[in-house]
């Protein structure tokens, strides 16, 4: 597309750097000095009708669209330029195409801040947008000033944590109490072995995370790279989200809960045998009751030797009774 004048054209001339705009004959032109300011454009934007200047160097970047039209309107336009002409009537001429200057001294502070921040994020590296040859910073620029231009994304690595722990809700592999409430010096120490390897396993882990969020050292070897399109307000970053489900299989008694089991069926075993020995004396009470009603025309001395053991075993049931019946 060429930018040409659309409003009396036949009035401008052009000749050494200089535009003459002739009202009509016999009058004086007015002239127009061109401005000195020359640059080289880079054919690196996607959207036209602007210069980007990467301050300090000299950098700057155009479309291919705005170079060419530059070019064709050179002589025929002095209004459609980045220069800055002479002035009419104190009014600046030309700098219709605005120059953006862009400082990379921020950048540049703003990344060296950011790659320290890394060490303690677990970020082994980061392709900044400075890097080979501006890429980065010019599809930032150009996704910032064209809305056809896609967004840039970020590439970078981070190193993998390797946890080497086991963070399930499964239950240790534990051997319980024999059914005598016996502890085995053996079971002990294989026991108390698997609680300290878990042990073990999750301070390891824990020191590695340390390591790296807290004194950003990562003695890690293996990273994993990411490419992902950086998030912002109102945008969101998809990422990758494991949920587990735990069921309940089974329900296994503690060492403590298991001894008092034990402990209570063995005092239900010495109240049933006291229960059958009480049974037994009351037996024998009565059989000797009965002996005795049969034996009342017997001599007396049978007589009183039935009673007296009679006596002798209710006092053994009562003392029974009273010790572990009540």
């Amino acid at each position: 597309m060429q930018i040409e004048l659309t409003q009396s054209p036949e009035r401008y001339s052009y000749e050494d750097g200089v535009w003459k705009i002739s009202a009509k004959s016999g009058i004086k032109p007015i002239e127009i000095t061109e401005g000195e300011l020359k640059v080289e454009l880079s054919p690196l934007l996607s959207v036209s009708g602007v210069i980007v200047h990467i301050k300090g160097t000299d950098t700057y970047l155009g479309s291919k669209e705005l170079i060419e039209n530059l070019s064709d309107s050179l002589v025929s336009n002095p209004h459609y330029s980045y220069k800055e002409h002479s002035k009419i009537l104190g009014a600046k001429m030309g700098r219709t195409i605005p120059i953006l200057e862009v400082n990379l001294n921020t950048i540049e502070e703003s990344i060296s801040k950011q790659r320290e921040k890394g060490k303690f994020a677990g970020v082994k590296s980061v392709k900044w947008s400075l890097e080979d040859s501006y890429k980065g910073l010019i599809e930032q620029i150009n996704w910032t000033l064209s809305p056809n231009s896609p967004k840039p994304e970020d590439e970078y690595d981070i190193f993998d944590l390797n946890l080497s722990g086991d963070y399930s809700v499964k239950g240790l592999p534990i051997t319980p109490l024999d059914e005598n409430a016996r502890i085995n010096e053996d079971t002990l120490a294989s026991n108390l072995k698997i609680i300290n390897d878990r042990i073990v396993e999750l301070r390891t882990d824990f020191n590695s995370i340390k390591d790296v969020f807290y004194f950003g050292n990562s003695k890690q070897s293996s990273t994993t790279k990411y490419n992902v399109i950086s998030s912002a307000e109102g945008e969101e970053l998809e990422v990758q989200v494991v949920t587990k489900d735990s069921v309940m299989l089974s329900k296994i008694a503690t060492p403590s809960s298991q001894l008092a089991d034990v402990q209570s069926k063995s005092v239900d075993a010495v109240k049933a045998e006291i229960q059958t020995t009480a049974t037994t004396l009351q037996q024998k009470i009565e059989t000797n009751e009965a002996t005795a009603k049969a034996a009342q025309s017997g001599d007396a001395a049978a007589q009183k030797a039935l009673s007296d053991s009679n006596t002798a075993l209710r006092e053994q049931l009562k003392v029974l009774q009273d010790k572990y019946l009540k």
